[in-house]
This record gives structure tokens, sequence and C-alpha cells, in this order.
């Protein structure tokens, strides 16, 4: 299965972009949980490091769940040096913990950060 949803640069859409994931998925609560943090963390980059609207895609099977988020920008998202007090900076740090795999791809004018996760049982 393919879907994708187009969203604004907003704040506003990072939460509607989770509940897409969540609905298209239509994962187990672990997984869902793992799919709102990863989903948060790349639309969240999307509208406040690239600027740009983006685009969501779910593909799914019964071996894997794959989200895509395409932004506008084609700068590659960079892992921050931060303070441990520090409000954000560890995304690409959530990113690598759950993921199965994860990475980059240019598109368009822009990217496509993409992360995959096992398919639950």
């Amino acid at each position: 299965m393919i879907v994708e949803r187009e969203f604004d640069c907003a704040a506003s859409s990072v939460g509607r972009a989770r509940s897409f994931v969540v609905a298209a998925a239509a994962a187990d609560d672990h997984t869902s949980d793992v799919l709102r943090l990863v989903v948060s963390e790349l639309a969240t980059n999307a509208v406040l490091h690239a600027k740009s609207a983006f685009c969501v895609r779910v593909i799914s099977d019964d071996r894997l769940v794959r989200v895509e988020v395409v932004d506008e920008s084609p700068e590659l998202p960079t892992r921050r040096r931060f303070d441990p007090s520090a409000a954000s900076g560890r995304g690409l740090a959530i990113i690598e913990k759950v993921a199965a795999r994860w990475g980059v791809t240019p598109e368009g004018s822009g990217k496509q950060v993409w992360v995959e996760l096992a398919a639950p049982v």
C-alpha cells in the first residue's frame, strides 16, 4: 500500500502528518507510538529547517512500514551537537535509535528523508 498527502509549512501540519501516518499504517500500539515520534521529527525538520511545504508518503506491507517526508530544500539533515539541557537537536539520534534503516534521497529540487520500521508481527 502506498498513500501520500501534502502539508503546508506550518507547525500545525506536524500533528496532522502524525495522524495521517498512524491511520495510513494501521499499526499496532507500539508501532503507532514509534511512527508518531518519527513523523514528528521529520515533519518538524521540514517546517523548521527546510522552511517548506512537505509531502508525507507511507509505504507498508507485511514486512515493513516506510515513511518518506519530501521537502523543497536540497540541504541534507545533519546531526547536531547539543547541550544536554537543550530543547532540540536530538532528532537524528532518535531516528537512528528507533529505525531499522533510514536515509536521504534527492527528489526534485529537494530531498526525501525516509525511515523504515519493521512491521508488527
